[in-house]
């Protein structure tokens, strides 16, 4: 396979990641969604190591472009909607995090 055959293989498999990880962040499965996301992040890494071999966007030809932007919108598409599934958790984790340290301050202050 070429290197811009794997370019275009590597957003594909990076978007059925992106797609495994809305379906676990939709039923709130944070230890899938955290495995499928290591998985995520090597294919990145490899992507930017291949995509850096090719020097250019040029290097594709129009149709590899056309997909590679396709792949594109649907992988930011779906990162939004991790980002939206994720967000109150997050914002109830910081709220615990916050309450669990006044917690210790008050405790560290009147010395129980």
């Amino acid at each position: 396979m070429g290197y811009q055959s794997d370019v275009i293989h590597c957003y594909e498999q990076i978007a059925v990641l992106t797609e495994r990880m809305v379906a676990l962040a939709r039923v709130a499965n944070w230890d899938g969604l955290k495995e499928v996301e290591l998985q995520f992040r090597t294919h990145v890494e490899y992507l930017k190591t291949i995509e850096g071999a090719l020097g250019t966007v040029d290097a594709l030809d129009a149709a590899q472009l056309e997909k590679k932007h396709r792949l594109l919108k649907r992988i930011l598409a779906d990162d939004a909607e991790i980002r939206d599934n994720i967000s109150p958790k997050l914002a109830e984790l910081s709220a615990l995090m916050g309450s669990l340290k006044r917690r210790q301050s008050l405790n560290q202050a009147y010395g129980l």
